[in-house]
């Protein structure tokens, strides 16, 4: 009989299907009084690992210049560095990843300064 979610007859047996890793990198955040914030409009990837901490600073950011009254241009002026230098990152973590020949070899390179340069990548004011 056949599994309800596998119509095939193909039974439990599950199939890991992979999926490709996409940025989303946009010329524009906002449009009129729309604004985007995290991967809706700066998709790193899983693999930058800086997803949430992408989204919390835009989120945060967006605010602050919205309460300045400057707007969303503000908002991806002061965010775009940091977007793209976490965007770079998922591009050199996807690349290293593809050379790890071990376990040992990704836990020996993880505190590197690229992650550093990354995640420090935006000085945040206070609003």
């Amino acid at each position: 009989m056949a599994h309800p979610r596998d119509p095939r007859g193909h039974g439990r047996r599950r199939r890991l299907l992979p999926d490709p890793m996409t940025q989303v990198r946009l010329p524009a955040w906002s449009r009129g009084r729309v604004a985007l914030v995290g991967d809706a409009a700066y998709c790193a990837t899983a693999v930058s690992g800086q997803g949430t901490s992408l989204a919390m600073v835009g989120a945060y950011v967006l605010a602050g210049e919205l309460a300045r009254g400057l707007g969303a241009g503000a908002y991806q002026d002061r965010m775009q560095h940091y977007v793209e230098a976490n965007q770079h990152l998922a591009l050199v973590n996807a690349e290293r990843t593809r050379q790890l020949t071990g376990a040992q070899e990704a836990v020996e390179g993880f505190d590197e300064h690229w992650v550093a340069s990354a995640a420090t990548a935006i000085d945040l004011p206070e609003y």
